[in-house]
């Protein structure tokens, strides 16, 4: 009787278990085919690594939980798009246009994001261990306990950011950055940084 009864009870929990959910499969092979998606592309937890995705236009896409490490995103138009949770490792983003883009907790360890538009972006918990950021604008973006240990900010714009230890660089407090400092912000293991700007 007991074992019927645990066996009731693990079929029912297996059963409310939800798959993650896939990519639309049309979306993906427009994309592969043309760079191009169309309005309110799904390409939830797709596997684009190492994807030469250059220049591509996904404004507004969904592409939580996707796999993108090592892709080739020069250029790519993200604005607006949702990028929660992405593995974005080594991922290169040059140039690249994230305007208000979520890319809360998504992991960009070593990927290159040198002049890459990051206005209004959530960064939130977000790793970008190593990454080189050179030249990036990220005015107004969300960077609350986001990872920068070792990433290159030279150049980069903090105006009005909230920082990842939640304070908020204003108008005038210094808008270059070139380094990592040992101080107050926290990473994701545990480590306090602080990013030093020009003229704090």
């Amino acid at each position: 009787m007991k074992l019927t009864l645990l066996t009731a009870t693990l079929v029912a929990a297996i059963g409310l278990i939800t798959p993650a959910k896939a990519e639309n499969p049309e979306h993906l092979n427009l994309l592969l085919t043309t760079k191009r998606c169309p309005a309110n592309c799904d390409l939830r937890n797709a596997n684009l690594e190492n994807a030469n995705l250059s220049v591509v236009q996904l404004e507004n896409a969904d592409l939580r939980g996707a796999k993108l490490t090592n892709a080739n995103l020069f250029g790519a138009n993200l604005r607006n798009a949702n990028l929660e949770g992405a593995a974005l490792g080594g991922a290169n983003l040059r140039s690249a246009d994230l305007r208000r883009a979520n890319l809360k907790e998504a992991n960009l360890e070593n990927a290159s994001l040198a002049g890459t538009d990051f206005r209004s972006a959530v960064l939130s918990n977000t790793n970008l261990r190593g990454a080189n950021l050179q030249g990036a604008d990220l005015r107004e973006a969300n960077l609350r306990g986001a990872d920068l240990f070792g990433t290159d900010v030279k150049g980069v714009n903090f105006v009005n950011a909230t920082m990842p230890d939640g304070t908020v660089k204003p108008v005038g407090s210094g808008r270059q950055c070139d380094r990592i400092e040992a101080g107050s912000g926290l990473s994701s293991d545990g480590v306090f940084v602080r990013v030093g700007c020009n003229g704090i």
